[in-house]
């Protein structure tokens, strides 16, 4: 039987935050979220958060969608074509 426990805490500042979540990191807690109603600058490395793949994949898809939208062009100027025009 896994048992799973909840804390719940409230601080008066960023900097308390900041340092409840190193000291948290520090006693090898893995599973635990932070949550503010402002943004806290270097908060997700104190508590040994990686960083992100969004915008990878955001490029990826900017590029992917770039390429679709050239191809388009060029089919419609070298045969006079309109786009997605299929013979």
């Amino acid at each position: 039987m896994d048992i799973k426990y909840g804390v719940s805490a409230t601080f008066n500042s960023a900097k308390d935050i900041y340092e409840a979540a190193g000291k948290v990191r520090e006693e090898g807690y893995q599973n635990w979220e932070c949550y503010t109603p402002i943004p806290v600058h270097g908060l997700d490395a104190q508590m040994g958060v990686g960083r992100s793949k969004v915008p990878c994949f955001t490029l990826l898809g900017g590029v992917t969608g770039f390429f679709y939208w050239d191809a388009d062009r060029l089919v419609y100027e070298c045969l006079r074509l309109p786009a997605h025009c299929w013979r």
